[in-house]
């Protein structure tokens, strides 16, 4: 979709500039030509905005509102996300998945995962022997219900 919009955006422009050059029209539709290009530049900043700062904010101070008021029992965990770091690697990720044509996007993913593993600690950890030690007899259950909760589909 960023790829369409900023396409679209320099074909505006691209063509404004061929019309304006060759004299082709007078100067009212060059104004109407000058506004439509600078609404679609516009509208592509408003979308990067968007994609890559506001939703990436948005993320990390949910992020770590839910991580950090999320207990069970004398288990807590504490998220430590910060935006900058994270915009950082929205932004480098962003870049390098646009030089590639889209391979890098897995790999994109997996910083993503990496970054949010390497800020979240888990308080109280001494605690997990004596839920694994309560889990029951039956140890796929606890391990399906605990994908469940988790939301890993395999």
């Amino acid at each position: 979709m960023i790829l369409w919009l900023l396409f679209a955006g320099a074909a505006v422009v691209g063509a404004y500039g061929i019309v304006a050059k060759a004299g082709l029209i007078g100067g009212a539709m060059m104004l109407g030509l000058a506004l439509l290009s600078w609404g679609a530049l516009l509208s592509v900043g408003i979308v990067l905005f968007f994609l890559l700062i506001l939703l990436p904010y948005t993320r990390v101070v949910g992020t770590n509102l839910l991580w950090n008021h999320t207990h069970s029992g004398a288990i807590r965990f504490h998220s430590t996300q910060k935006v900058s770091r994270y915009l950082a690697i929205v932004f480098s990720n962003w870049m390098l998945t646009l030089l590639t044509l889209g391979f890098f996007w897995p790999l994109a993913q997996i910083r993503l995962a990496h970054f949010r593993a390497r800020n979240l600690t888990v308080v109280g950890a001494n605690q997990l022997d004596e839920i694994l030690a309560n889990r029951g007899d039956d140890p796929e259950a606890f391990g399906g219900e605990t994908m469940d909760a988790l939301d890993i589909a395999l």
